[in-house]
């Protein structure tokens, strides 16, 4: 109810916030906002139980957690991409100088053998650990370095600069982020989201009764102050969740721009249908042929891919 209302007593309410469909690292912020603007406010005069804004606290910190951890799953997955393109790259590197060892070229061949010679200690690399990968990868480079007629030779110039490039980057992006991992199993975002928007509830309560039981005209004047910041961030920050859910919305099936399904097939007035015997039962497989799905004969064939080891690699 307003304050100048002559007929009802003067009432604040707390918007709901309806934060459990935000996005983790949005309702994260929401609470970090919320929690930062009572804590700063006079407890005194919100009458707060002992404890209360400790537990909010806590649960508040334990999401921070949950959202650092979903941030470095992500983080991981690009680690991991930036690998596989550094692998690739070493991949073609090993396979093309195994390939040219063989070349009718004496020169060419010669110059494979000596830069096999060289790749020999950092075979395997690909399936290394992130970081034994980063060392083997500095000291390949380095030594192809003092070996760039042979690598002009064979054509891998412009693969060995791409190695050098990917490894930098590869090294850029670990560096950017490491976060540790926390201590304890943490609970699910969903539970953990639950866990502060009741803490955050029950402050609420308390707020907008302080508000009722204030001791004096001013202090309920400054608490409705308190609770209309509350409700713009609230309100600000719906408003920034309508805005996201509406970029990830598809487009309207029915926009003109967008092509038209097509219609199903309907059958013309002279075609009949395929009317098949009950007494015709299913059809035998031809003995002649084999079942469609089989496996093919082993050994056989000049169509096969067989899976070729390379040890070098």
């Amino acid at each position: 109810m307003n304050e100048n209302s002559k007929d009802l007593p003067w009432v604040e309410k707390i918007e709901p916030s309806n934060s459990g469909i935000f996005t983790l690292s949005l309702h994260v912020e929401y609470q970090n906002e919320q929690y930062a603007r009572v804590k700063a406010f006079d407890q005194t005069k919100l009458k707060l139980p002992a404890g209360l804004m400790a537990a909010w606290d806590g649960r508040r910190e334990k999401e921070i957690q949950v959202n650092k951890t979903v941030t470095e799953s992500a983080y991981t997955k690009r680690l991991e991409e930036a690998d596989k393109k550094r692998d690739k790259v070493l991949t073609f590197i090993f396979t093309s100088v195994r390939s040219q060892r063989l070349s009718p070229t004496e020169a060419v061949a010669e110059a494979a053998e000596r830069i096999a010679r060289t790749l020999k200690p950092y075979g395997g690399s690909q399936i290394a650990a992130f970081d034994e990968e980063t060392a083997n990868i500095r000291g390949l480079l380095e030594d192809l370095s003092k070996q760039t007629t042979d690598v002009t030779a064979l054509g891998l110039t412009d693969a060995v600069t791409r190695l050098g490039a990917l490894n930098t980057e590869f090294i850029n992006l670990r560096a950017e982020r490491r976060v540790e991992s926390p201590e304890g199993d943490l609970p699910n975002s969903r539970v953990v989201r639950a866990e502060t928007d009741a803490a955050y509830e029950t402050v609420c309560c308390y707020i907008e009764a302080a508000f009722l039981y204030a001791a004096t005209d001013e202090d309920r004047k400054v608490i409705a102050n308190l609770i209309k910041e509350l409700n713009k961030t609230t309100a600000a920050y719906k408003t920034t969740h309508r805005m996201k859910a509406a970029q990830r919305k598809p487009k309207d099936p029915k926009d003109p721009k967008l092509p038209k399904e097509p219609k199903p097939n309907t059958p013309k007035p002279d075609d009949k249908p395929d009317i098949k015997h009950p007494e015709e039962g299913p059809k035998k497989p031809d003995p002649k042929k084999p079942e469609e799905g089989g496996k093919k004969p082993e050994g056989g064939g000049t169509g096969g891919d067989p899976d070729i080891r390379l040890p070098e690699e």
